[in-house]
């Protein structure tokens, strides 16, 4: 029979039969990467283990049951298993491909993805996961099998009742016997909920919109730093300050050589006269989360999302003590943290550094020493580099860094060897090594008439196929090194040093304090004299490194964030 003549005929099968039948499948076939690693945490298999592993497959079953009886009315039933067939072999896709959890987070990351991005995402793979276990079952349902209900509502309202108090018998029944191994598994492993498929993206997906749509993301703006003046130390001084904070994009720490790495990947940081953190930590694993995260008064263990989103960050209070702050853009936009201050899209720029799907990350430094000169004040500039987003990697660099060979030049990173993915990826460190050092050139060649000084800090970072997970977005709390290690680097101009009387040996006792994204609200109030209450010396890593820090203090070395003070901060605002 050919698969049009299947098409062609008419199967009707009780409701109750075909939600078992959809539930296995979705139990067996869809949740792929569940049953790795549950196999993983349980290899070898004890006669008590597959025992165990069998009565997790009849719990998903009986679950998946009874959630799909709630819905099994006319009308409702059948829209609703054809879009469970369409979207859960993309999630299928993505965690078998690359390892990937889905959490809120993971939403908000795709939500927020632009169109560039997203198209790389786009593979044959995806397209045969998405016909082969979407397309044709979502068809058969909708043109094929029809599922059988009562004729009256109120009777079909019973059979579904009845159907799912089985199915919570059944799952009482599956469970008691084991009780100790399902508490063991959900107390130790609770990762595992965000790999079965699709109830990980209907809840984050749910817990995204309701984040997102809550009374707190759409409050009035909350102040902060309403305070903010230059610290005494401006009185004596000269020139004009120009302070660059570079985020890059998926950076991590271990692929830098001036970290230790084997290859010579940063031959450019090596030789210059930069202060190089080595023990620096993101406050999240996508950028859509770490971006806010860095430039807000809350971070680390108190970061709120919709707190923060609501709140005032630093780039408001530099603002606010009189400098022109710009942001410059090269990547998927500022994630919200620039919209009250100057922004500059450049990632569509007609120049020599873009070609027509992309450009590079040095038109972000076009034209922008001019841009700068024509200021009347002090500038504060943030350049938001593409740096090496994944899983194009090939497409973050010119041929000429093109230094690590072979190459992987294929977004569908599993169709390439681990050796030609870390080449790709190491060429994009090696591109950005030169971005910087062309950064630090340029900031040089403006010290004769200004004061100058440039932060590098990296967004998160990114896993190459360590324990079989690549590219980014793992849940915080089980995040791989790889993914939260990243670099922090400092240049200050020799003028810039003077000017604030900056003891660069006091910085460099400090490289190897651990920090993190909470640091860096603080540390960039300490670096460019800024006062207001908002400010807290025990989290500003170049505290006591100054001659007249921002606030009188302090020796600090290595940094603790205080969540209890920013509410503080906030409570009072």
């Amino acid at each position: 029979m050919t698969l049009a003549a299947l098409f062609r005929r008419r199967f009707e099968i009780r409701v109750e039969f075909l939600t078992l039948a959809v539930a296995i499948l979705l139990a067996t076939v869809y949740n792929a990467p569940l049953w790795r690693d549950l196999f993983t945490l349980h290899s070898p298999v004890a006669p008590h283990d597959a025992l165990f592993l069998i009565s997790l497959l009849l719990f998903l079953v009986a679950v998946f049951t009874g959630l799909l009886l709630i819905f099994a009315f006319r009308y409702v039933y059948r829209p609703l298993i054809v879009l469970t067939f369409l979207t859960a072999p993309v999630a299928l896709y993505y965690m078998q491909a690359y390892g990937v959890m889905i959490d809120a987070s993971m939403i908000q990351n795709v939500v927020e993805t632009d169109s560039r991005e997203a198209v790389e995402q786009l593979s044959w793979g995806l397209l045969g996961y998405f016909l082969l276990l979407g397309v044709i079952p979502a068809g058969a349902v909708a043109v094929t099998i029809r599922p059988r209900f009562d004729a009256t509502v109120p009777r079909q309202v019973v059979r579904n009742a009845v159907g799912i108090a089985g199915c919570a018998l059944a799952i009482a029944a599956i469970v008691y016997p084991l009780y100790q191994d399902y508490a063991s598994l959900f107390r130790n492993h609770r990762e595992l909920r965000l790999l079965v498929n699709p109830t990980n993206y209907l809840y984050a997906g749910a817990r995204y919109y309701w984040r997102a749509n809550s009374a707190g993301a759409h409050a009035a703006l909350r102040p902060i730093g309403e305070d903010a003046a230059r610290a005494s130390s401006w009185a004596a001084h000269h020139k004009h300050a120009v302070v660059v904070l570079v985020v890059g994009e998926t950076a991590r720490a271990q692929n830098f050589g001036v970290f230790g790495y084997a290859r010579n990947t940063t031959p450019h940081l090596a030789e210059g006269q930069v202060h190089l953190f080595n023990n620096f930590y993101s406050c999240g694993t996508t950028t859509s989360v770490s971006v806010p995260c860095m430039f807000s008064l809350l971070s680390g263990s108190s970061y709120d999302e919709a707190q923060a989103h609501g709140t005032e960050n630093v780039l408001d209070v530099i603002a606010r003590a009189g400098f022109q702050v710009i942001w410059r853009d090269n990547n998927s936009g500022c994630k919200g943290v620039c919209d009250r201050v100057e922004y500059e899209d450049v990632s569509h720029a007609a120049t020599a550094h873009c070609t027509d799907q992309e450009c590079f990350d040095e038109v972000l430094l076009d034209h922008l020493e001019a841009r700068i000169r024509s200021s009347t004040g002090d500038v504060f500039v943030v350049l938001h580099q593409k740096g090496s987003h994944g899983p194009a990697y090939y497409e973050r660099v010119p041929a000429e860094f093109k230094q690590f060979l072979p190459d992987c030049e294929n977004s569908e990173l599993q169709q390439c060897s681990r050796d030609e993915i870390v080449n790709a990826y190491d060429n994009t460190i090696l591109y950005t090594d030169y971005f910087l050092w062309r950064l630090i050139a340029l900031l040089q060649n403006l010290s004769t008439v200004d004061d100058t000084a440039m932060i590098y800090v990296s967004d998160h970072g990114e896993s190459l196929g360590e324990r079989n997970l690549y590219l980014h977005g793992t849940p915080y709390f089980i995040a791989p090194e790889e993914q939260i290690h990243i670099p922090f680097a400092v240049w200050l101009s020799e003028g810039f040093r003077g000017e604030f009387g900056v003891d660069e040996s006091c910085i460099e006792e400090r490289k190897n304090n651990r920090y993190t994204h909470a640091n860096l609200f603080h540390s960039l109030l300490g670096l460019m004299a800024i006062d207001t209450a908002a400010y807290e010396a025990d989290l500003d890593l170049f505290s006591g490194c100054m001659r007249q820090p921002a606030l009188a203090n302090i020796n600090a070395p290595a940094i603790e964030f205080h969540p209890e003070s920013a509410k503080q901060i906030l409570m009072s605002n």
